[in-house]
């Protein structure tokens, strides 16, 4: 009994660093492209209000590793200035359909949202 109970624990505790670092690209682009290729039809699906909940954590998280590395005065990761619009869904979603698949298995959302946004506002 105790040693289902340890190991029940190790499971839940291993698995909380991963949920933690939100979803892939690939688990991401796996239930975005479908509602993306639906049209407008597609923003009627049920997935996404926690497609964008995913996304804004991840944009979150993207602006405070920004914000870290200005205070410790390191370069930034890219360069866009603040009147410049922000991307639109549609050209995220084609920076992160860009990416090799066999990168976005591994890369969490924000590190391919990054990626994105380096290619897009490249510091020169």
């Amino acid at each position: 009994m105790r040693s289902t109970l340890l190991c029940a624990m190790m499971v839940t505790f291993a698995a909380v660093p991963a949920a933690a670092a939100g979803p892939t690209v690939a688990a991401f682009l796996d239930r975005a492209n479908p509602i993306r290729d639906q049209g407008v039809l597609g923003m009627l699906s049920p997935d996404v209000p926690e497609l964008r909940a995913q996304a804004k954590a991840a944009i979150r998280q993207m602006h405070a590793d920004e914000d870290a590395r200005r205070a410790a005065r390191r370069s930034p990761l890219y360069c866009k200035s603040a009147d410049e619009p922000d991307p639109s869904v549609e050209d995220m979603v084609d920076g992160l359909n860009d990416i090799p698949e066999r990168q976005q298995s591994t890369l969490s959302l924000k590190d391919g949202i990054v990626r994105v946004m380096a290619r897009m506002y490249p510091c020169r």
